[in-house]
């Protein structure tokens, strides 16, 4: 699943199936073991001097070569992808077991709890006066409101 990720990854930066399936070839040569989950090695793909694609070991310098010289460049961080592949299995097995997905909507929180607990003491701490946006808000979505009401009435 991994390697489809990886090819996802590069084709939807532009390359085509052929560049994408060399670059993940060429991968496997420079990290045989890229599909195990420790490894956590960052690559850049871009174009070197004789103007082929090559992964490189990632490298602010070398990106901001790259840039420099016109080439696009795209980041591929392993553990990333790792992660993201790990998340969106859980996700697949979240909606198939009903015990899990009872036991993640128990560790949710409500949105009121939610604000109450983090969004308003952040809001109060930046010295806003939570009461008065309210009430802009209120007015400005009943202004909204009245305005739209207003341009469905039929004129007899």
């Amino acid at each position: 699943m991994l390697i489809l990720m990886l090819m996802h990854k590069f084709l939807s930066g532009r390359l085509n199936y052929s560049q994408a399936c060399a670059e993940l070839e060429m991968l496997k040569q420079r990290e045989p073991n890229f599909t195990d989950s420790n490894i956590q090695s960052p690559y850049l793909l871009s174009h070197d001097e004789d103007h082929r694609i090559v992964i490189m070991d990632f490298e602010i310098s070398k990106r901001k070569k790259c840039l420099k010289q016109g080439y696009p460049v795209m980041p591929i961080w392993l553990d990333e992808i790792h992660s993201l592949l790990t998340e969106k299995l859980d996700q697949v097995s979240y909606k198939t077991d009903p015990e899990r997905k009872r036991q993640k909507a128990e560790q949710m929180e409500c949105e009121v709890t939610t604000r109450k607990n983090r969004i308003d003491q952040i809001l109060l701490a930046l010295r806003w006066n939570i009461l008065l946006i309210l009430i802009v808000f209120n007015y400005l979505v009943m202004r909204l409101v009245s305005r739209i009401y207003l341009r469905t009435q039929v004129k007899i």
